[in-house]
């Protein structure tokens, strides 16, 4: 599941719920940029009730002005599975983000991981910031200098 919002929505709260059964995958991969004084939201709540089982789970985030967003996850597992959460946040300018994940391993045999950083960068030095390939095809999403997304494509689909 592809979730994505450069900028442009003032306020948005998203919940994600899934049950995930035997043999199943769950990828969920987030981009989201806010900018002035936008809020965004995120909620998941993820099961991974079935044996083999797995999610990935990643979000990454920019956040410009006096913008914020919030990225709450919460993965429970309840049988031999894999889980996996990777959040990454750039702070620009006077933005705030709060990452709140929560992992629960009710197996004896359940794997789960996190990955976190929150960082922040000035606009005078704001090459670039890499988000990920946004497809199989290794295209990148990335912060144009100065943080002026429009002029540098920055976030852009690609």
């Amino acid at each position: 599941m592809e979730l994505t919002q450069l900028g442009g929505v003032d306020e948005a709260k998203r919940v994600n719920e899934a049950v995930i059964g035997e043999g199943a995958v769950l990828i969920i991969t987030e981009r989201v940029m806010t900018e002035g004084d936008q809020m965004a939201e995120s909620k998941n709540e993820i099961e991974l009730a079935g044996t083999n089982s797995k999610t990935n789970i990643v979000s990454r985030s920019v956040i410009k002005g006096n913008s914020s967003q919030d990225f709450y996850v919460n993965l429970t597992a309840k049988a031999k599975c894999y889980g996996h959460i990777e959040c990454d946040a750039i702070i620009m300018d006077n933005g705030i983000n709060q990452t709140i994940p929560a992992l629960r391993a009710l197996h004896p045999d359940a794997e789960l991981t996190h990955e976190a950083s929150i960082g922040k960068i000035a606009d005078d030095r704001a090459d670039f910031y890499d988000l990920g390939s946004c497809s199989r095809g290794g295209g990148r999403f990335r912060v144009g200098r100065g943080g002026d997304f429009r002029r540098y494509g920055a976030l852009a689909a690609c």
